[in-house]
């Protein structure tokens, strides 16, 4: 019995300095029960793949507010369409496609400014929230079913115990990635670079000075298979990435390279979680968070 008090204790301390977060963990009671320490390493060492709980913000939609058809809220279900390849009402999907709207006026008044990152490409983003903390994250899988090949970005969310959020940027393409088919064929992708017959359908016109314009054979997406031809899970490895407990990710998007809306059914984050409770109290889910980037 006083092997798991100690045990306990030290565990305790242990996790206190893993979540860095110390004035915001509820006290764990130091006791003889041996149930209890066993629970406790459970939880801790529970594996477990999350998918989204709740959409914390997002640049755009196709769906209306109030919808359920083709709103960024689809994600926070399991898997719904995959395996499955084609137009759903059930899945996530922003509102721009192609290169045409770039080309508009409208959108070139837009472009007098300047930004702090270097070779920015992203147009569109969703900050996603999942149930329970992850402090050993393993992967991320984002199910395409519809125009595959968009994905710019990947960044987690570190958050105090106050509510704001410092973003940090743990992938972004064509960084190595994988792409997991239908029949579970897992293919590395070491680069990203790809011809762009191999991007859009055979109706579409790839020699079109529109197109032209993107210089599409410097940055575009995967290899294998052809972006637009079959329904996938991209798979961002997440291991030994990230050194804090986190539960928001945030997805960056570029639309531009594909003939039509992309869709996505879900978003699974995969790793070792700690349960909510253990980390932040009832009142810092009541602040409204800021948002950073680093």
């Amino acid at each position: 019995m006083m092997l798991a008090s100690a045990g306990l204790y030290i565990l305790r301390n242990q996790l206190r300095n893993l979540l860095n977060l110390t004035d915001t963990i509820e006290d764990l009671p130091v006791n003889n029960d041996q149930n209890s320490t066993e629970n406790l390493l459970k939880a801790i060492n529970t594996i477990k793949e999350q998918t989204p709980i709740a959409i914390r913000n997002f640049s755009s939609q196709y769906g209306s507010n109030g919808s359920d058809s083709y709103v960024v809220s689809n994600v926070c279900s399991n898997p719904e369409i995959y395996p499955l390849y084609g137009d759903s009402t059930h899945a996530l999907v922003f509102r721009t496609y192609g290169p045409w709207w770039i080309n508009l006026p409208s959108y070139q008044e837009t472009k007098n400014f300047t930004r702090w990152e270097n070779h920015f490409t992203s147009r569109d983003f969703i900050d996603i929230e999942f149930r329970d903390f992850v402090y050993e994250c393993y992967s991320l899988n984002i199910y395409e079913t519809y125009n595959p090949g968009t994905l710019e970005v990947v960044y987690v969310g570190k958050e105090d115990h106050y509510g704001n959020i410092i973003w940090h940027r743990i992938w972004s393409f064509p960084q190595p990635f994988s792409i997991v088919l239908s029949n579970s064929e897992e293919i590395i992708i070491e680069n990203g670079l790809q011809s762009t017959n191999d991007l859009f359908p055979d109706h579409i016109k790839t020699d079109s000075s529109v197109l032209q314009t993107l210089n599409l054979n410097a940055y575009t997406r995967h290899t294998c298979p052809p972006a637009a031809r079959l329904p996938r899970i991209v798979k961002i490895s997440l291991k030994d990435k990230i050194s804090f407990p986190t539960r928001l990710i945030r997805l960056e998007f570029d639309h531009s390279t594909v003939s039509y809306y992309s869709e996505i059914d879900t978003v699974i984050l995969s790793g070792k979680i700690l349960p909510t409770d253990s980390v932040l109290n009832e009142s810092n889910e009541q602040r409204e968070p800021s948002l950073t980037v680093s």
